[in-house]
């Protein structure tokens, strides 16, 4: 990879190269354009050797908070849209709303919902997926997300399915996590949902230990080295 840079040390390009047997090949080229305030507001993606327009993502921001992204793909001559994603956030900043559109027919139409919740320490507690129904006009369940803490330490996650033909939420995974004296992880219990049992069964389990040790001092490097 390699690298340039806006006089503010923004990433202005990133590109790929590979090798073609005699020679470095142009793969992938981003490029990156900022606006005043030095958010994003632009990244074009160019593939091949030579390198040619791929896809495009215009972003809108609202102070600290991208609030709507357009992603386009070239056509061959210009820029046509593809998907975009209207996001909302509450007064602390988290996401909680993320409205997907896909460009079909000269308009937008509506496509997945992402809902998201917060608690007062502003940790994910919940995850809700939804796809649209044009048949219905709303939007249905899909998959969600559940997590619990303790001492702002993740201590459990669970995850949903959406079966259509019962109206109800299917177990899937549940993961529990353990922590030591100084909020390291020390236990974790994962399990996976079994239908025919409804229960949950074990999987994996893994521990973590750490060890203590004392920094006696910094000696300096031979040069030359080669990293």
């Amino acid at each position: 990879y390699t690298y340039t840079y806006y006089g503010n040390n923004y990433v202005n390009t990133e590109s790929l190269k590979r090798w073609n047997g005699s020679g470095w090949a142009d793969s992938i080229q981003y490029t990156y354009t900022y606006d005043n305030s030095n958010f994003l507001i632009n990244t074009v993606v160019q593939k091949g050797s030579p390198l040619v327009n791929d896809s495009r993502y215009v972003y809108t921001n609202s102070g600290y908070s991208t609030t709507q992204i357009i992603s386009q793909v070239w056509n061959g001559s210009s820029w046509t849209n593809a998907f975009k994603v209207n996001n909302n956030f509450d007064a602390n900043g988290n996401k909680y709303q993320s409205f997907g559109f896909s460009w079909s027919g000269g308009t937008w139409s509506s496509y997945d919902l992402f809902v998201q919740g917060f608690d007062l320490d502003n940790n994910l507690v919940s995850y809700l997926y939804e796809l649209w129904n044009p048949t219905a006009g709303t939007y249905v369940n899909n998959y969600q997300e559940a997590y619990a803490y303790v001492l702002g330490n993740n201590t459990r996650f669970e995850n949903y399915n959406w079966d259509a033909l019962n109206n109800s939420w299917t177990p899937d995974l549940l993961y529990t996590y353990s922590y030591d004296g100084h909020n390291n992880p020390s236990y974790e219990a994962d399990k996976v949902y079994n239908s025919s049992a409804d229960t949950f069964a074990n999987t994996d389990q893994y521990y973590y230990y750490y060890q203590a040790f004392t920094v006696s001092g910094i000696k300096p490097v031979a040069g030359n080295l080669n990293i």
